[in-house]
């Protein structure tokens, strides 16, 4: 039975370490300029890579393909430090971070963010090589 207030309400399991460790990967990708261009470039970047991903069997969060709908659909925030606490936990229970590797990545806050905070808890972090995106297609 659903519980009245998800809230408060968080089922013992949800504190257990990695409960899907073996399941479901973290996409982290930079998203942030002062372009609208290049924003829309790696937000069809991230949708493409986590495809891609999911046709070969993975589980995949992506806080970019998640938030960005959100954002545009009204939810107020849109910084880093907006959504720190929701990637912290995916993070948390995350088997693995993939790093997709465009052009930003290595400069980008959210994503560095992101890899200090996978260290932090363990979390292994691979980099994903895109191909060039027209194979992506």
């Amino acid at each position: 039975m659903l519980q009245s207030n998800p809230i408060t309400h968080h089922p013992p399991l949800l504190h257990q370490r990695r409960i899907v460790c073996s399941e479901l990967y973290y996409l982290a990708s930079p998203y942030t300029s002062p372009f609208q261009d290049v924003m829309d470039d790696r937000f069809h970047a991230a949708v493409k890579a986590v495809a891609r991903l999911t046709e070969r069997g993975l589980i995949v969060f992506s806080p970019i393909v998640h938030s960005v709908p959100l954002v545009k659909a009204g939810l107020a925030g849109g910084a880093w430090d907006n959504w720190e606490r929701v990637d912290r936990l995916w993070l948390y229970h995350c088997c693995a971070m993939l790093v997709l590797a465009i052009p930003g990545w290595s400069s980008s806050v959210g994503v560095n963010a992101e890899i200090r905070i996978a260290k932090g808890q363990g979390v292994p972090i691979f980099q994903v090589n895109p191909p060039e995106y027209r194979d992506w297609e």
